[in-house]
């Protein structure tokens, strides 16, 4: 399940809790056959909201906000998540 894998992911490329707020399938509409993260419903400054996802078409409603990174298959040797904290990180 998607939170006994995220959190604990998080936690570890974000031990400082620079990311925020963790929202997750639930918190996404279903269009077409497809789930997708809208922003707009947030309450928030989309210019502080970045959309992490490796299908672009998820977060086709907002395209600017969003990240696409390779798809993790949680191998050893995939280190997008990682490259990623350290981007922002630097940021």
């Amino acid at each position: 399940p998607p939170l006994q894998t995220a959190f604990p992911l998080i936690d570890s490329i974000d031990p400082h809790g620079f990311v925020s707020y963790r929202l997750f399938r639930d918190a996404t509409r279903y269009m077409d056959g497809h789930h997708v993260k809208d922003i707009s419903c947030l309450n928030r400054d989309p210019a502080r909201v970045v959309v992490v996802d490796w299908r672009r078409d998820a977060f086709r409603l907002q395209p600017h906000n969003g990240l696409a990174l390779p798809r993790w298959d949680g191998g050893s040797e995939d280190r997008a998540l990682f490259d990623l904290a350290a981007f922002l990180k630097s940021g």
